[in-house]
């Protein structure tokens, strides 16, 4: 389902008549479900750039998150599962 939700987010950041609340982290999560991620997942990981630690019940997304990290982009520096 994320591949039909995925370009309606980034198509709405370019209108000029919508104001889109952390823009940047809204678009890197429609990249990211581009890419197969759920989008509410790559929302909450985009949002928690600049955090010490992110916590979750999903154990699916540690694991995209530490081979991010891994892979050197930027997540935060603890994601751990609750």
């Amino acid at each position: 389902m994320s591949a039909q939700i995925t370009p309606a987010p980034a198509k709405k950041t370019a209108l000029g008549n919508v104001v889109v609340g952390e823009r940047k982290a809204v678009l890197s999560a429609a990249s990211r479900a581009a890419q197969g991620w759920d989008f509410a997942e790559a929302l909450h990981l985009a949002l928690s750039q600049g955090c010490d630690d992110f916590t979750t019940l999903d154990a699916e997304l540690v694991k995209r998150a530490a081979r991010e990290l891994a892979a050197g982009e930027k997540t935060p520096t603890v994601v751990t599962r609750l």
